[in-house]
């Protein structure tokens, strides 16, 4: 337990530490860029500083954060009943097309790199904003910052969209209902295209979203079990206790 304490300060301070110090460091570059006359090839550079320091900020709060989660996650595993179940859980789930865009787009901007695009994709829109409502003769049309624009900000959130629908189309997983079955075990999955048994080390880890529950077999791979579906309270409950007593998966649960 003291190692967990320690953890979880660790968790906490690191992020402190790091929406300071990026904020001073943020809040001092933007002050150089509009507050003193900048040349135009150092402009650039303070644009990109502004913009790792986001990156680097937003990677940090992460970590400290992930460290105190799983300090949460790991102090559960004491009051876990690591008895074998008895009963199975089933899950009858239907996925739909509006909820599986929605927790594509979660998903998504969940990477950092996509969010540190987004944030550049908005700074190169106020540089193409300022060349056309602040006109300089001598500036060229800011034909980079317009094409970070357009794949940051219009681009991404479309390819999003459109490869959710294609996994939507093409996925039995997704377009068919999946009745699953889950043991201390193993689970099973039966649907129209599939009917088979999965070990649980076959899981590689579980993420837990507001409004979903994902068992991840591969990087971008896995089985999607939306908390609205469970039966009961019981049901997600019991479901719950059998992801905890599953110590050797890595688990990130809320």
């Amino acid at each position: 337990q003291p190692n967990c304490m320690g953890s979880k300060n660790l968790g906490t301070v690191i992020i402190i530490f790091s929406l300071l110090v990026g904020t001073i460091a943020i809040l001092y570059l933007a002050t150089r860029i509009l507050w003193f006359t900048v040349p135009a090839n150092l402009m650039w550079l303070l644009i990109f500083a502004i913009l790792l320091m986001i990156f680097l900020t937003i990677s940090a709060i992460r970590y400290g954060k992930k460290i105190y989660d799983d300090t949460n996650v790991e102090s559960r595993f004491d009051n876990v009943d690591n008895t074998v179940l008895t009963d199975k859980i089933i899950v009858k789930v239907t996925i739909q097309k509006k909820e599986y865009i929605k927790l594509s787009y979660i998903l998504s901007y969940s990477n950092l790199l996509i969010v540190f695009l987004s944030i550049a994709g908005v700074f190169m829109l106020g540089l193409v904003l300022q060349y056309f409502l602040f006109p300089v003769e001598a500036d060229d049309f800011p034909f980079l910052p317009l094409l970070i624009f357009v794949y940051a900000l219009i681009f991404t959130p479309l390819s999003v969209y459109y490869n959710s629908i294609k996994n939507m189309k093409t996925m039995a997983l997704l377009k068919e209902t999946v009745y699953y079955t889950f043991s201390s075990e193993d689970l099973h999955m039966r649907c129209e295209s599939i009917d088979t048994n999965i070990k649980w080390n076959v899981i590689k880890s579980i993420k837990e979203l507001n409004d979903w529950y994902i068992l991840y077999v591969g990087k971008n791979r896995g089985y999607f079990i939306p908390k609205s579906q469970f039966s009961s309270g019981l049901d997600e409950s019991n479901f719950r206790n059998l992801l905890l007593s599953k110590t050797t998966i890595k688990k990130d649960l809320k």
